[in-house]
């Protein structure tokens, strides 16, 4: 039989459908501190304005695709790409739990080239990947160059990266949308304790300049840190 997911009304108006298992991160996390813990969500509360266009890469449960959604408005839109098709139905559930009709959820992997693939599941869905062998489904993989020109999208203002090891790749297959567009792009430079020192490089060969966030301040180029 199928659990009943748990729906969790966090701090910023949003709620949430979640697994009932506290061995899903995002449910633990969400039930301990009524929303997501990293110190990004406070800082796009600020710098999103309604209207605006953002793409979320890895969406997973929705925990910055949903309050982005609110934030950017009925006259903005969120598009979520999300794989895995547990956190998918759940991602589609809290949309509809929520009235976000702004938000567009596709049930595609972002990489360098259009194929198929296959997401190794994780012990938690935050960890999912892509990869060649192991415990997973088959997904299809496509680029954001290939999305770009299949969605017509307005220029977007913000992008979020969340792909457990295929940031570069992404990147490859996103540079004329990248070069194009330019939005804000928002990734995780770290893998456990260790920098992605090939991925910051990579940015740089499109003309980005990185930046960090510090807490209750503003983001500050790492050269001025």
């Amino acid at each position: 039989m199928q659990s009943v997911p748990l729906r969790i009304h966090l701090s910023n108006h949003v709620t949430l459908a979640v697994p009932p298992r506290l061995d899903s991160i995002t449910t633990y996390v969400l039930l301990e501190q009524e929303t997501w813990f990293e110190k990004e969500l406070s800082f796009l509360s600020r710098w999103l304005k309604p209207g605006m266009t953002a793409i979320d890469i890895g969406a997973n449960l929705g925990v910055y695709a949903l309050p982005i959604a609110q934030l950017v408005g009925p006259h903005g839109c969120v598009f979520a790409y999300e794989p895995g098709s547990e956190a998918r139905g759940l991602l589609e559930l809290s949309r509809d739990i929520n009235i976000a009709s702004n938000l567009y959820i596709f049930d595609l992997a972002l990489s360098d080239s259009e194929r198929n693939g296959r997401l190794l599941v994780g012990a938690s869905s935050e960890l999912n990947a892509l990869g060649d062998a192991g415990a997973g489904q088959p997904v299809h993989i496509t680029s954001l160059d290939i999305e770009n020109r299949k969605r017509g999208w307005l220029p977007p203002d913000f992008v979020k990266i969340d792909a457990e090891g295929e940031e570069e790749r992404i990147l490859a297959g996103g540079r004329d949308f990248f070069v194009r567009h330019s939005p804000l792009i928002m990734f995780e430079i770290k893998a456990d304790e260790a920098i992605k020192e090939k991925l910051r490089a990579a940015f740089s060969t499109i003309d980005y300049q990185l930046f960090r966030l510090l807490v209750g301040g503003s983001p500050r180029s790492p050269a001025s840190a």
